[in-house]
């Protein structure tokens, strides 16, 4: 390269390199400028600049000052002078590579520009030490504008050396080496970080040696910091360092010691500074909540979060912004063995007498971390600070009556934390000193001397926090301390006369002004003597007012001694004296003037309350006793006045063995033993918490309550029953329309308290089971075919009710019953829709037949006559629902002569030969032709069917002998188990007898599914297919061919077995489409399969037609065994 070339290059270059300078001053500019911790940074920025050179020479400090009025800053300092490294990388922001090492980037790196968070503008004079001796240079920097400005001042800074002057030694003596005025300096960010200076410079005492006088002048006055003796001592093995510190202003003057405690040659220590006092009694000066907490020399700004009292000072790794440091493995076994000083600190802090010593034993987990999200720091800060603590609280640092004593302590006394409130987690405070004397005339707890108690509670709570097993009481666990010494008012550990320290406590209690939501009671249970001298709980003492000896009686069966329920007089006494005038209002309050009937009635309730809780499980050895107590209260409360809500709250016994309180308007039948014997069978309709238990029946003690809690309306006496009931426009619109007489308007009626006919818990309770579960619906329709029909018959007939329809009184002419008519309007029939669903309908003619019984109908001409008026059925049908086979063919027979039918009347003799119910005969008589019609293929398609389900279970027995036959003749151990039948005609196939029919077997290990077809398609049910594909290896499909063949007789098994095909590898092939149905299916789709439960899988007759014999795979199974 030509020297004109290379020329060319280096010029460019150092006009690149200026460029990228610029625009790395201008980002960090601008960062300072927008970064909240700039703001408190900037001074010891410029400490560090001044105090890592170290002093001038001859020097053993280096000085420095600040100084701010009229918006402008400025700071100077008696550092050694600018080397020309130092100032280029001043005026370089320390960005260029040539600059870029720690030499440099200590003193003037890209830390200083952080200062520019005062002001973009500073005016630098210093003093630059050259080969050839010192010069005096002053620029300006101005790094507020845009990249070509800063390049413009770089080069005018460069400019600006040139015309340095040459500096004499006694000159340089007698100024500062350097100076950097802030010009239109921000305020705000002054004074923050002026006032930060000044929390911190104590501390910079013991981490920079070299620093000397600091001098800080504000509008309000200048103040001098100035270190002076520099002491150690060796305490338990560690070294303290302590520095002497004077602080100025103006007239006052505070001496201060900068204390520096760690392990000898450790890289990392604790720092505290003291201030001291009179008589060389120094006091802690704690830091404030937003003091960092981690040095590097200098503070880690955002550190403050750290949860301790006191300065973490090492070699650590700190982030470039000084803002946190890197908490790698040498940052953490620095802090490790800093914080192994601690418990020695704390000791010597208190043993020395410091004031508020005490407060550095505040220690508590982090929530935050240094090292950002993601780390495991938060765990391992957890080890360190649970590791300290422990020490730390096992020392004897606190101070008691007896002395120094340990939080913590294996063996021996343990100091006792107070909580000022009624419990631990400090709700509803209280005062402090009243507790506190409380609790110090209890012997045998060691209190902290009052005027540091509250300190070290709050203390304890930290301690507690992080897992330490402290004792800290409030005033719930301090009254239960107390009642855990005995039973007895003598065994209380109290060092004044007991009763007064009763009177003590419910005097606190009374002045605390606690909310009205806090239960006191707990507070003094346990604590309040009888007359005997027992300690007991508040309900237990009253002033006895005639109760009668019946109650007593009672009382006294489930262990409750009445007469030793007074309060002790000596307590009374201590309540009135002077002052006490709230505690004794309080106590009275609590337990009222007098012991009354009404209150002992509670007091026995509240016994059963615990003996006998709603919804627990009876054990009758116990419990049996606290039972008849509640029934003999219960037989003496029907006698008073008002009774049903004292009923309401005996315990009661149900037939689930369960105990249950009847509330608000709740009720129970009585038990099945007191039924009607017709009803008793059909205790299933109910759940047995509804049924009290047939102990009521059978036990003497407990019998002679039923019949007044049937006469209360708590007890219903059987299923059936009429009691007074209300039916309002709008819960119950329909059901009352329903009871109306057709000529009726009930649209818009409320009816109050009629007499009606009902079935017990019929609305509120079965129909709603009902609608899920068919077997209990059929369960209900017998029950009111067999039973409510026959023995409530006010459902026919008919009464005028009062009512109101918009305040105006109407009469109503309606059914007696409630029943019937609620079973028409409520939803109870369960019916499976298209989609497999359950629905629960109200009820009607079609949805019943599939619950009805024909043999419900025998004879019961009431149940006939229930469904045909409420339900719509005809008469005819269901009087021809359970004829005898020889009287139901007659019958067809008849039906199909219509000239018979015409003139059945005229022919009573021939018709009463066919049917014999007269009633049917007129019914028959009386029906049109469409209807005979209709009832005669009813007859017809029901014969079909019987014949068909006959046909198929004898014809699936065949299967099973014709296997059991095959097994046996090839000498196979094999278990054959009939698994189920399952045989439903659909519509389509009316007249295909076998071709949905399935039987299956379980063959050894192998689930046979037997089909027929008389079309060549074999049919799968989709639980089948999935039977198929869940268990492929396991599942058999043995195909019947009957195409082509006449039925083989059900017992034929020669022909059964001939006709039959076994394909043993089919579970794959049906896997395949039932995986495709099954999304199809899915509710995940938009677009779906409904009513797949009707979906019938074909297995073509190419699939199965090359099956094998039953022979062939009898003996295949013998082979593989």
């Amino acid at each position: 390269m030509s020297k004109i070339a290379h020329k060319e290059y280096k010029d460019a270059s150092n006009r690149q390199r200026i460029r990228n300078e610029a625009r790395t001053i201008r980002t960090k500019v601008y960062a300072a400028q927008n970064t909240p911790s700039a703001g408190v940074r900037w001074p010891f920025e410029l400490i560090q600049n001044a105090h890592d050179a170290g002093p001038r020479d001859g020097d053993q400090h280096v000085e420095i000052s600040f100084t701010f009025k009229d918006n402008d800053l400025v700071v100077s300092h008696t550092g050694k002078p600018f080397t020309a490294r130092e100032l280029a990388a001043l005026l370089s922001g320390g960005s260029s590579k040539d600059f870029d090492d720690e030499e440099t980037t200590g003193r003037f790196g890209t830390g200083f520009l952080v200062t520019h968070a005062l002001s973009t503008c500073v005016d630098v004079d210093g003093v630059l030490f050259t080969q050839e001796g010192h010069e005096f240079f002053h620029i300006k920097l101005a790094r507020g504008g845009d990249e070509k400005s800063i390049v413009e001042n770089i080069e005018q800074s460069n400019e600006s050396l040139a015309n340095a002057k040459p500096l004499s030694k006694s000159c340089i003596a007698r100024n500062p080496t350097a100076s950097f005025a802030y010009y239109d300096a921000d305020c705000e960010v002054a004074k923050w970080g002026l006032d930060r200076l000044e929390q911190v410079l104590p501390y910079l005492y013991v981490t920079c040696e070299k620093l000397g006088q600091v001098r800080i002048e504000r509008p309000h006055g200048t103040t001098f910091f100035k270190p002076a003796n520099t002491t150690k001592k060796i305490i338990d093995g560690f070294v303290l360092k302590l520095t002497e510190v004077t602080v100025s202003q103006d007239e006052t003057t505070r001496q201060l010691t900068a204390l520096r405690i760690g392990s000898q040659n450790a890289q990392s220590a604790l720092l505290v500074v003291l201030e001291n006092g009179d008589s060389n009694r120094h006091r802690v000066l704690l830091p404030a909540d937003n003091f960092p907490r981690i040095f590097v020399k200098l503070p880690i700004t955002e550190t403050n979060f750290l949860p301790f009292k006191v300065v973490l000072e090492g070699s650590f790794d700190p982030t470039q912004e000084r803002n946190s440091i890197a908490m790698n493995q040498n940052d953490r076994d620095l802090i490790s063995t800093a914080m192994e000083v601690f418990p020695t600190l704390v000791q010597h802090a208190v043993e020395f007498g410091w004031r508020d010593a005490h407060k550095l034993a505040h220690l508590a987990i982090p929530k935050l971390t240094l090292s950002g999200e993601g780390s495991d720091e938060l765990g391992w800060w957890k080890n360190i600070i649970v590791k300290i603590a422990k020490a730390t609280a096992a020392k004897p640092i606190i101070d008691t009556e007896e002395g120094l004593l340990p939080a913590l302590q294996d063996d021996g006394k343990n100091v006792t934390f107070l909580v000022p409130a009624t419990d631990l987690d400090g709700q509803n405070p209280i005062d402090y000193d009243t507790i506190y004397e409380l609790a110090s005339r209890i012997t045998d707890i060691q209190l902290p001397t009052k005027d540091f108690a509250q300190d070290w509670e709050q203390i304890a709570y930290q301690w507690e926090e992080i897992g330490l097993p402290v004792t800290r009481l409030s005033l719930t666990e301090l009254t239960d301390w107390v009642k855990e010494k005995g039973q007895d008012i003598t065994d209380l550990p109290i060092s004044e006369d007991p009763f007064k320290w009763l009177a003590n406590l419910f005097l606190l209690i009374a002045d605390a002004d606690l909310p009205e939501s806090v239960n006191v009671k707990p507070l003094v249970a346990g604590l309040m003597p009888n007359q005997n001298s027992q300690l007991r709980s508040l309900p237990d003492l009253r002033i006895d007012e005639d109760i009668p000896e019946k109650i007593k009686d009672i009382a006294d069966s489930i262990g409750i001694d009445l007469r030793s329920k007074l309060l002790h007089k000596n307590v009374v006494e201590a309540l009135n004296e002077p002052g006490y005038e709230s505690a004794k209002a309080f106590i009275f309050k609590l337990l009222g003037e007098s012991y009354t009937e009404t209150e002992a009635v509670k007091n026995i309730f509240d016994e059963l309350d615990e003996c006998l809780p709603d919804g627990s499980e009876f054990d009758k050895e116990t419990y049996l006793p606290a039972l008849c107590a509640s029934a003999h209260l219960a037989i003496y409360l029907a006698e008073k006045d008002d009774s049903v809500q004292y009923l309401r709250e005996c315990p009661l016994l149900t037939a689930a063995n369960k105990i249950i309180r009847l509330t608000g308007s709740q009720q129970i039948l009585s038990p099945v033993s007191h039924w009607p014997q017709s009803a008793q069978p059909y205790v299933d309709l109910y759940t047995k918490n509804r049924l009290l238990s047939d102990h009521y029946c059978n036990d003497r003690d407990l019998n002679g309550v039923l019949i007044p809690l049937i006469a209360a309306g708590l007890v219903i006496g059987g299923p059936l029953y009429k009691a007074t009931r209300s039916l309002d426009r709008n819960e119950n619109l329909n059901l009352l329309k329903a009871m109306a007489l057709e000529s009726q308007e009930a649209e818009e009626v409320t009816v109050r308290n009629e007499d009606f006919g009902q079935i017990a818990f019929l609305s509120t309770d079965i129909v709603n089971r009902c609608g899920q579960d068919i077997k209990l619906a059929k369960r209900l329709l017998d029950f009111v075919l067999n039973v409510a029909a026959r023995k409530d018959q006010s459902w026919g007939e008919i009464k005028e009710v009062s009512g109101t329809r918009s305040g105006d009184p109407v009469k109503l002419s309606v059914h007696g019953a409630t029943w019937p008519f609620e079973l028409k309007v409520r939803s109870w029939v369960p019916v499976e829709t298209e989609d497999g669903e359950t629905l629960a309908l109200p009820a009607n003619d079609a949805n019943l037949w599939k619950l009805l019984d024909s043999t419900w109908l025998q004879n019961n001409p009431h149940a006939i006559d229930l469904l045909h008026s409420v339900f719509g059925f005809r008469q005819l049908t269901l009087m021809t629902e359970n004829l005898e086979p020889e009287v139901e063919s007659n019958l067809v027979k008849l039906l199909q002569d219509p000239i018979l039918v015409k003139s059945a009347v005229t022919n009573l003799d021939v018709v009463k030969a066919a049917v014999e119910n007269p009633e049917t005969v007129r019914l028959i008589s009386e029906a049109d032709p469409e209807e005979i019609q209709e009832i005669r293929k009813e007859l017809e398609n029901r014969n079909r069917q019987a014949e068909i389900r006959e046909y198929n279970r004898s014809f699936g027995h065949a299967v099973q002998e014709m296997l059991a036959e095959v097994i046996q003749l090839h000498g196979l151990d094999l278990q054959l188990v009939d698994i189920g039948y399952d045989y439903k005609v659909l519509p389509d196939q009316a007249d295909s007898s076998l071709d949905d029919a399935s039987f299956s077997f379980e063959v050894g290990s192998y689930f046979l599914e037997v089909k027929t077809t008389t079309t060549g398609d074999v049919r799968l049910t989709p639980l089948q297919a999935q039977t198929a594909s869940d268990d492929s290896d396991r599942f058999v499909l043995c195909v019947i061919d009957l195409r082509g063949q006449e039925i083989p007789e059900s017992g034929d098994l020669a022909k059964v077995k001939q006709f039959a095909k076994i394909v043993t590898d089919i579970g794959n092939d049906i896997f395949k489409v039932y995986e495709g149905v099954d999304k199809l299916t899915s509710v995940s789709n938009p677009v779906r399969l409904h009513n797949e439960k009707q979906l019938r899988y074909g297995v073509s007759k190419e699939l199965w037609e090359n099956g094998i014999s039953i022979d062939k795979w009898i003996k295949s199974l013998r082979i593989k065994a």
